[in-house]
């Protein structure tokens, strides 16, 4: 085998490049724009729900993934990445149920929704995949997740103008060639407040989407660069202001989350600071949504005598109904039919119903995985700003977590994806915290060039696997 800590060039050929540079961030980047930017309302309709521009993006991303497995010099599959190795039992464990679903009796509704669940899931694992093993660097890192902060940002501003005045911003983003996916309500009501769902299809999605923003956000505003400072204040402020005003248990959750998780580790003065900040918050919440905490605390002290609450718990015993019929494999994945057996406002029975055993301990895999890279990276990393990062990104991953059991989450594309996202970026800051650990293989189009005639093959000749032993920027601290 040929040495690959450098590329091959055609020294023969002239080199023309592309006007552009693409590389794993610029696909997540358009994955990016194409969840918060485009109503995810909206698909291509004979897709369905899993017809989202967004899915598609992401559909592609795993198509891209997978194309470079084809050539040995480009391919991902070396090394360690624990994200990949729990993304791969995640879909042993969604073929295992398909399977499982269409060697049954199973009605012709059921059949489609199987079919149709198979390109979402193909879409986050695309997500995950190629943002774990193809972003190239910290620097990437560091430009994707200030725009994923950005259209957060985006999301909650879009909601705020949706609460206070009633108007749905977001009936102006559609584009043309997509539909509607079935009914559809923009903006929900609770004791009297406007729910804003703004690009997202729930407030309650609209809620975790912006409680995982969160975190990063705030390493943003706390490491991100002095010239950007005010623009990071303002999208702290933004997400803060607008997860509250979806009036839902979620979004209390998942901001205690996040500073559950990231206040321990910051220094005493920061603590302070975040304290009394918190208070001032919650009082000029009180001040200008009059009634809103009032509405929280009678959500939470008054949850046995409402109804939402109730119908929750009582998902259990038909859980465990469906779950004795289909213990390891469950019954399919998609095919629990909302219209004709049930809502499960909680993702855990859902999944658990639809891939069994198997499919439950795959996803509380991926989580564990996520969170357990991203703490990694903060241990193995004497740079604040990198620990602090990993750290972050375990906040972001531990609200989906938490989260996912207050509503059906993988049902709501923004949502999942973004998690998706956060977790292949979990596994990218670990490769890169600790290049031993992980080799690294940029999953570039360069493969690009062939198909425009601006290249030969040997442009497929893509980053060395490993770093130069020599090079003191690479070697492990003592």
């Amino acid at each position: 085998m040929s040495d690959l800590s450098e590329p091959v060039l055609d020294d023969e050929a002239p080199r023309r490049r592309l006007p552009f540079s693409v590389d794993a961030v610029t696909v997540l980047s358009l994955l990016v724009v194409a969840l918060v930017l485009i109503p995810s309302r909206y698909v291509v309709g004979p897709l369905g729900s899993a017809g989202t521009p967004a899915i598609l993006v992401a559909a592609v991303a795993f198509g891209w993934y997978c194309a470079s497995i084809f050539t040995e010099r480009s391919t991902p599959l070396r090394g360690r990445q624990p994200v990949r190795t729990s993304i791969f039992v995640y879909v042993c464990a969604i073929l295992a149920s398909f399977v499982a679903a269409t060697t049954r009796p199973i009605s012709p509704d059921e059949l489609q929704a199987a079919n149709t669940a198979l390109l979402p899931v193909i879409g986050w694992c695309g997500i995950a995949l190629l943002a774990a093993d193809g972003i190239p660097n910290r620097e990437r890192l560091d430009v994707l997740l200030r725009r994923f902060v950005m259209g957060a940002t985006f999301v909650a501003i879009v909601g705020i103008v949706q609460f206070a005045t009633a108007f749905d911003l977001s009936q102006y983003l559609a584009f043309p060639g997509l539909k509607v996916n079935g009914t559809f309500i923009s903006l929900y009501n609770r004791d009297g407040f406007n729910r804003p769902t703004s690009t997202t299809i729930h407030p309650i999605e609209f809620s975790a989407t912006l409680a995982m923003a969160l975190p990063l956000a705030l390493h943003n505003m706390l490491y991100g660069p002095a010239a950007k400072r005010w623009s990071n204040r303002f999208c702290v402020a933004a997400l803060a202001v607008a997860i509250p005003l979806t009036v839902s248990r979620t979004a209390v959750l998942g901001m205690a989350v996040t500073f559950a998780v990231l206040m321990p580790t910051w220094p005493r003065a920061w603590r302070h600071a975040a304290y009394v900040a918190l208070l001032m918050f919650t009082g000029v919440m009180g001040v200008a949504v009059p009634g809103l905490l009032g509405t929280f605390k009678r959500m939470f002290l008054g949850m046995n005598e409402d109804s939402s609450a109730t119908a929750r718990t009582d998902d259990y015993a038909a859980v465990a109904e469906y779950f004795s019929q289909h213990p390891l494999f469950g019954r399919g994945v998609g095919t629990f039919l909302p219209h004709v057996y049930r809502i499960l406002d909680n993702q855990y029975l859902a999944t658990l119903v639809e891939t069994g055993a198997f499919g439950l301990s795959a996803v509380l895999l991926i989580f564990v995985c996520g969170w357990t890279v991203a703490r990694r990276s903060r241990r193995k990393s004497a740079d604040a700003p990198t620990r602090h990062l990993g750290q972050a990104l375990a906040a972001g991953i531990a609200v989906f977590a938490v989260t996912c059991g207050t509503f059906d989450a993988f049902s709501f594309p923004v949502a999942v994806s973004s998690a998706f996202l956060l977790i292949g970026c979990a596994g990218a800051l670990w490769r890169i915290t600790d290049p031993y650990g992980g080799a690294y293989v940029a999953v570039s189009p360069r493969w690009l060039r062939l198909l425009v005639g601006r290249g030969s093959p040997q442009d497929l000749v893509v980053h060395s696997l490993e770093p130069a032993r020599g090079d003191a920027r690479t070697s492990r601290p003592g």
